[in-house]
């Protein structure tokens, strides 16, 4: 359905005027992620002129965009568990030092 632009800037207004996504959709049966939307563009752009462009992509393009992604987050989960296995290393030799200092406290 094709709504006017005064339409939308009115549904925006009265959530800016306190109404909640909820209550406009059931005022005016228009979906929930309608209302964000037009909430969300007017937000951004400042301006109830045209609509943004979207970023559209391909099947292929998302799954290699998922590739990608994944691959960097192994990369990530390698750099968490070596950070892991040096602040155990840290720990360990702060732990001994500890122990010296504390052993030749009790010898003096």
């Amino acid at each position: 359905m094709s709504y006017s632009l005064d339409f939308k800037k009115k549904v925006v207004d009265e959530y800016n005027n306190g109404k909640t996504i909820t209550e406009l959709s059931d005022k005016y049966n228009i979906a929930p992620s309608t209302v964000f939307f037009w909430k969300k563009y007017f937000e951004n752009n400042n301006r109830y002129t045209s609509y943004p462009k979207s970023d559209t992509y391909t099947c292929s393009e998302l799954t290699q965009k998922i590739k990608k992604l994944l691959e960097h987050n192994k990369k990530l989960e390698e750099k968490v568990l070596l950070l892991e296995k040096k602040v155990n290393e840290i720990l360990s030799i702060n732990n001994k030092i500890s122990s010296l200092l504390s052993k030749q406290d009790s010898d003096n």
